[in-house]
């Protein structure tokens, strides 16, 4: 979201969701559903796996990584 000089707001009025939803994103406190989740890829023009994080995850944890979406 960040790198696609994006703000919270602004992602969330794409989604059609509320920008406190995208913030808990963020956090690590919720995760999108899976057509969200293809909307913000769309949207950010990034896979799945960069946007839930599991590409870095993978690197430090191998196979056994925890999902957590980041606003790079």
């Amino acid at each position: 979201r960040i790198k696609a000089g994006l703000t919270q707001a602004q992602l969330a009025d794409k989604l059609g969701i509320s920008a406190s939803t995208v913030g808990m994103y963020e956090q690590g406190r919720r995760e999108p559903d899976n057509f969200t989740l293809a909307k913000i890829c769309k949207i950010l023009d990034a896979s799945g796996d960069y946007v839930l994080n599991l590409e870095m995850e993978e690197r430090r944890v191998g196979k056994e990584c925890r999902s957590r979406w980041t606003p790079y």
